[in-house]
């Protein structure tokens, strides 16, 4: 069991060994850490002889590839304390006291189910993210992400969700939105299962507060390199979760107020993929054998619903 007060950290990897070392550095350094929970997904390279030499880590080897979402269920199930931080292994930060200053935020106010940090770039200026974005065509995006930090991203703020390459969570929020037994939706695999986790958490009535005196360093990798880089498996999953998301949260009067942002959205993605990426569009085949859960998951999240349509569309830009 963890000390009084202190926070347990889940990192989820996956051939992760170029970058998991200054993570597992950064939160060994920081007193706030009561323990490291890693989850390896069957890494092929150093990962796992890494994250041993860490005495502070304790690592779950998964014999195959399931995917963040799962894997992330497994670290959090594993925690325990009233916080959870979860940070992906190309995160890293300096010095005491990252940790505290995001569960000081979540102390200060009781309906705040999650922290979002201020995320930068390796060049230490330019912003990464500053919490969720979900615009009203449905795409959801890292705010202020790719512009310069400065005095818009200094000031503490709701935001629609934090970026799940570092979130603190309030484990009281993630028991009372856990649908089907899971926190994020195993369904997802990988990508966006941070943006379904927070928009269902609206839904229920909490809120996500930006910290910005919580700083860190996120080496982004695809969306630096570029989509090639990733395995057209993965891409798939990233479409399939943008509708998923949809089904599971989306209200019908919002979505009808907002046709015309969503079909100008749907028709730039879409065509995009038929000329340049065809077999991405297989996702909707995804979604065709996913849909029974997705719904059966959506009415009982609209059961336990706490915020009116009007509520969430507040949160859209």
């Amino acid at each position: 069991m963890p000390e009084t007060g202190k926070i347990p950290a889940v990192v989820v990897a996956w051939n992760s060994g170029k970058d998991i070392g200054r993570c597992l550095g950064s939160l060994s350094s920081d007193n706030s850490v009561s323990e490291i929970i890693v989850v390896d997904n069957a890494s092929s390279d150093s990962t796992r002889d890494i994250v041993r030499g860490f005495p502070k880590a304790r690592l779950i080897e998964n014999p195959q590839n399931v995917g963040f979402a799962a894997a992330a269920n497994q670290g959090i199930a594993e925690a325990s304390g009233e916080f959870v931080f979860l940070v992906n292994p190309d995160v890293s930060f300096g010095g005491d006291g990252f940790l505290s200053g995001l569960a000081a935020a979540l102390e200060a106010d009781p309906a705040a189910g999650a922290a979002a940090p201020k995320l930068l770039s390796p060049d230490g200026i330019t912003v990464d993210s500053t919490g969720l974005l979900m615009q009203k065509s449905r795409k959801a995006s890292d705010r202020g992400r790719g512009l310069p930090d400065g005095e818009e991203f200094s000031s503490a703020c709701r935001v629609f969700g934090a970026c799940g390459a570092a979130a603190l969570y309030r484990r009281s929020m993630l028991e009372d939105i856990k649908i089907s037994g899971e926190y994020f939706d195993a369904a997802f695999f990988a990508y966006k299962e941070d943006v379904d986790l927070s928009w269902r958490a609206n839904l229920l009535g909490w809120k996500t507060v930006y910290v910005p005196e919580a700083i860190a360093v996120h080496s982004r990798g695809w969306k630096v390199s570029g989509r090639r880089d990733i395995p057209v498996s993965i891409r798939r999953h990233s479409h399939k979760n943008r509708y998923l998301c949809m089904l599971k949260n989306d209200d019908g009067i919002n979505f009808i107020k907002d046709i015309p942002h969503i079909i100008f959205y749907e028709l730039e993605i879409n065509l995009f993929l038929l000329i340049f990426e065809p077999s991405i569009l297989m996702a909707f085949w995804d979604i065709i054998k996913h849909l029974p859960e997705t719904l059966e998951k959506r009415r009982e999240i609209m059961r336990k619903r706490k915020v009116s349509p009007s509520g969430i569309r507040r949160l859209f830009a």
